[in-house]
């Protein structure tokens, strides 16, 4: 989110965010939900799971 409460939605190419001074940035989550990042900048990686396991919630 840049600051200005603009939703902006990371690439797949995208490998930092920066927050801006005064704003709080929120990384949402299907599984896990929001989390919120204080100005700054951050290195974006990507998790994939490997293996073909079932699980149960």
């Amino acid at each position: 989110m840049e600051s200005g409460g603009r939703i902006t939605e990371l690439t797949a190419a995208q490998e930092a965010m920066a927050v801006h001074e005064g704003a709080t940035a929120y990384i949402l989550h299907p599984e896990h939900g929001a989390m919120g990042h204080a100005p700054g900048t951050y290195l974006v990686r990507r998790q994939a799971e490997l293996d073909d396991r079932i699980v149960l919630d």
